[in-house]
């Protein structure tokens, strides 16, 4: 598939760059809040997950009834969330290596997208698969956001958004952070805390 130039997908990109910054910090915002509130101590996969299941909810709450025409949420059978943007555009939301790509665990769908290939069966492929996602620092208190274009293994191109100021921590009841998963996501995720005591049969905690 022939990827796309930096400047047009700026163009295309660009009525949604700052709506898409903010459901990721705010995606970011939850996780602190979580983490702080219950002191939780977490492996890398566990935070990623966290974050990128409140990033889906921030993106469906704020596009599920704006630009129905341009935007669409296509979600696979196994929870693969992409974001479309004018049929153009394909964004999935990941934590980022040092190298501006996704930094998960190499899977036959992860390396389709970095490859540029069909993402699923059913899914109407077409544009460019992009990545938006974050790189934190070392206390994951700092984080940098960019888009970027993967091209196999590298990047055809990558751009910063937004700034790297510390995140502002929003207050959300912890009853509304909807951290639900498939079972094998759910087993996953490591988490150590004295008062974190009961997750139910939906993963969510409380």
């Amino acid at each position: 598939m022939e990827l796309i130039d930096k400047q047009d997908a700026i163009l295309i990109l660009d009525p949604y760059i700052e709506g898409i910054f903010q459901c990721m910090k705010a995606a970011i915002s939850d996780y602190q809040k979580l983490s702080a509130d219950f002191k939780l101590s977490m492996c890398v996969t566990a935070k990623a997950w966290i974050i990128r299941q409140r990033e889906i909810f921030h993106l469906k709450e704020k596009y599920n009834q704006e630009e129905k025409d341009d935007i669409k949420i296509e979600v696979d059978e196994n929870g693969l969330f992409i974001f479309r943007i004018k049929n153009v555009l394909n964004l999935r939301f990941n934590k980022l290596s040092k190298s501006y790509n996704i930094s998960s665990k190499t899977t036959n769908r992860i390396r389709a997208f970095k490859n540029q290939e069909e993402l699923f069966p059913g899914f109407n492929q077409t544009g460019v698969n992009l990545v938006a996602g974050y790189i934190p620092d070392p206390a994951w208190e700092n984080f940098s956001y960019y888009i970027s274009c993967p091209n196999g293994e590298t990047n055809s191109w990558y751009m910063e958004i937004g700034t790297t100021i510390p995140t502002t921590i929003e207050i959300h009841r912890l009853s509304e952070l909807d951290l639900t998963g498939t079972e094998e996501e759910m087993s996953n995720i490591k988490i150590k805390s004295d008062t974190l005591k009961k997750v139910n049969n939906e993963g969510n905690l409380f």
